[in-house]
């Protein structure tokens, strides 16, 4: 979660200072480790849709 945190917060500051190209690279590095968890709640959301 620090990780996230610190990805997050060095993205804005980038972005602030107008430096964008270094600001997409810190998000592509957030959004990478938070992929991970929405395609597991996908796989969870659909196992629940199969439910009798």
């Amino acid at each position: 979660m620090k990780k996230l945190e610190s990805l997050y917060e060095q993205s804005i500051k980038l972005e602030k200072d107008n430096k964008l190209d270094k600001a997409d690279k810190k998000w592509d590095e957030f959004y990478k480790i938070l992929d991970k968890y929405f395609d597991e709640n996908a796989i969870m959301i659909n196992l629940e849709d199969l439910s009798f």
